[in-house]
Formats: structure tokens, C-alpha cells, sequence
């Protein structure tokens, strides 16, 4: 199995009836805005802290991260940000997103459905 899994898993285990469990789940979610696929974590809020408490959780940590990665490129500004994107030659990405961004930030936040 995947070790980032195998950690996401024991996380999981180890969350549950813990009263820190909503900090740590935030506190995990938010970072991994910023690294990883998030897909798994708003059926993980949901698992843990029922459909409110993970309603609640899930849309916090992901403010939390959108805002955060939002600040980050802003700070970086749009000219090294394309130099990078030039250099993993995703042109073709960014020509979609330029033409149809809030289409593709749709599509993107849809995938875990």
C-alpha cells in the first residue's frame, strides 16, 4: 500500500473520540491543500464528525487552505508562477484556465464527487 495512504489511514484510526480530532483534522486538511489530492478528507470529515460536525470541519479547512494558497500566489506574483509553469510545460493547462477559469476552478473542486 501507499505509505501516504497507510499514514491517512492510522491518522483516521487515531482521530476517532479524540476531543483534538477537529483541530487535528483542520489542522491536516488545510496544509494538504497545499501538497496533496484532497479528495478523501470531505468523506473523512463526514466518517469522523457526522454530516454537520464534518460539514462544519470541511468547510473551514478548506477556506482555510483556499485562502492560504490564494495569499501564497498572490505574495509570489503571477510572473514566477509562469516561469514555473513554463518550466513543467503546462502551457497548454494555463492557456484552459486563462480562457475558462471559473470553469475549470469548478471542475477542479467538483472531482472528489
Amino acid at each position: 500500500m501507499n505509505p501516504v495512504l497507510d499514514w491517512f489511514v492510522h491518522f483516521v484510526s487515531a482521530m476517532q473520540g479524540n476531543p483534538w480530532s477537529p483541530v487535528a483534522f483542520i489542522s491536516v486538511y488545510t496544509s494538504a491543500c497545499f501538497a496533496f489530492p484532497i479528495s478523501l478528507f470531505p468523506i473523512t470529515g463526514g466518517i469522523l464528525f457526522g454530516f454537520w460536525g464534518g460539514l462544519a470541519c470541511n468547510y473551514t479547512a478548506e477556506m482555510l487552505g483556499a485562502s492560504g494558497a490564494f495569499l501564497l500566489a498572490k505574495k509570489m506574483r503571477w510572473a514566477f508562477l509562469h516561469r514555473f509553469i513554463q518550466r513543467h510545460q503546462a502551457k497548454m493547462g494555463t492557456t484552459f484556465v486563462q480562457r475558462h477559469g471559473f470553469g475549470t476552478l469548478l471542475m477542479i473542486r467538483l472531482i472528489g464527487f
